[in-house]
């Protein structure tokens, strides 16, 4: 008997210990914080080697909820148990004095741990948690007569790249892409992403929105209204907002110099046809030449980014020429050029590099600073030089794939087709890599 009374006041003390620890756990998982026993030592300290170990140290976080949680089950079981054989052998008056002891030593006891627990949380938080950065202040830049409430303000400050929270979850838009993303793989791996998929759409719901109703109601109205252009600014973390006569203006402005001269028709479907025929000329066949080909091809856009840090806020030419029809044979043109690029003596690779470079560099009170600088460099690059280029490095048919790249110049502005007088096309993937190529040749001249 006596024996049984003191396993049942021992359930009971465990039973306290294991809901403390449990709840400790839980609120570490639930605020991301590491406890102590779970903290991973890293033999290599590499930004891979903390995400691994970070991801270790939850999986042992969470493994040790799984054991209390059974723990718990036991215990419960256990006192079952107890509670049958002592209620039948004891006398009532002897058990209800035994239960209420035994259960008030478990609740002091529990309170005690969980008020050393919450002090051990507190002290876990302050060493781990980092408070988090502060957003950024974004300028709006307003060149129109238009005042700007306070909501629209600051729906406006979140930036361009700020999307909304959607009315519904855009389920096409969503197949759409994953198709596209897998077309390339084997169907037994296409197939097994596409069950999983359609398991997380079946689980998806709305999120929460992220912007207020008045907020939401302010960008509908700006976004209806005809006589004004939002933009992010050629430079700087702004957004600008311009009357659209002025920027129709600036636009056509840059369009009716003699850089770009107006076109008559849609060249897009026949530069299809073109490239789809050199592509099978040019470029042995094997698994990879169909993604090379055209996959509904749109002519590439052009619109205008505002330059503010200028007098007179000029618009910089922007060529968006994603899905246009040479765009994935640019790409795959652009990985051949890439090894031939880089190679001259002033090239810097990043900015690691160049902080490197300048700790060699010894200025004189004599020494001055110049820059140069290219104006508008795509449309300035010599086709024709550039090929010669080109012809020293790879072969016939790939120069022939590279020049006609280079000449497929035109672009969509305003309802109106456009095409370059000069230089590479401003917005294909090549064009950096074309640049480049010619400016170290160029500066190996000079």
């Amino acid at each position: 008997m006596h024996r049984s009374i003191r396993r049942l006041e021992q359930l009971r003390k465990d039973r306290a210990n294991h809901l403390s620890h449990l709840a400790f756990l839980l609120r570490c998982r639930d605020e991301k914080i590491v406890p102590r026993f779970a903290v991973v030592k890293l033999p290599v300290h590499s930004p891979a080697a903390e995400r691994i170990a970070k991801r270790t140290s939850f999986a042992l976080v969470r493994e040790r909820i799984h054991y209390h949680r059974s723990c718990l089950d036991s215990n419960a079981k256990g006192l079952l148990e107890l509670h049958y054989d002592l209620a039948a052998r004891l006398t009532p008056f002897d058990w209800d004095f035994v239960d209420r002891t035994t259960m008030a030593q478990g609740e002091t006891l529990l309170n005690r741990n969980t008020e050393r627990q919450k002090r051990k949380f507190k002290n876990l938080t302050r060493q781990q948690k980092t408070p988090p950065p502060a957003p950024p202040e974004r300028v709006i830049v307003n060149l129109t007569e238009e005042e700007l409430d306070k909501d629209l303000t600051a729906a406006l400050s979140k930036g361009l790249n700020f999307v909304p929270t959607p009315k519904r979850i855009p389920y096409m838009d969503i197949i759409g892409g994953v198709e596209g993303a897998i077309r390339k793989l084997p169907q037994e791996e296409a197939e097994e992403i596409r069950n999983e998929v359609s398991a997380a759409l079946k689980r998806a719901v709305i999120p929460k929105s992220n912007v207020s109703i008045a907020e939401k109601r302010a960008l509908t109205t700006i976004k209806k209204n005809p006589n004004i252009v939002v933009l992010q600014a050629d430079k700087g973390n702004a957004t600008v907002l311009m009357k659209t006569v002025d920027y129709q203006e600036k636009l056509r402005s840059l369009l009716n110099g003699s850089t770009y001269r107006p076109i008559t028709r849609d060249p897009t479907d026949s530069l299809v046809r073109k490239t789809a025929a050199l592509i099978k000329r040019c470029i042995p066949e094997n698994e990879n030449t169909r993604t090379l080909m055209p996959q509904a091809p749109v002519p590439p856009r052009m619109y205008g980014l505002p330059k503010i840090h200028k007098d007179g806020i000029p618009l910089r030419p922007i060529v968006s020429a994603i899905g246009s029809p040479t765009y994935n044979l640019a790409r795959h043109l652009t990985n051949l050029l890439s090894p031939f690029v880089g190679q001259c003596e002033h090239h810097v690779t990043d900015s690691k590099q160049f902080v490197q470079t300048l700790k060699s560099i010894r200025l004189e009170e004599t020494d001055i600073l110049a820059s140069f600088d290219v104006v508008s460099l795509f449309t300035r690059i010599p086709v024709e030089e550039t090929t010669r280029l080109l012809e020293t490095r790879f072969d016939r048919k790939t120069v022939e794939l590279f020049q006609h790249v280079l000449r497929s110049t035109y672009f969509l502005c305003n309802g109106q087709f456009y095409e370059q007088t000069e230089g590479v096309p401003m917005g294909s993937p090549l064009s950096p890599a074309i640049a480049n190529l010619f400016m170290e040749d160029f500066e190996e001249k000079a």
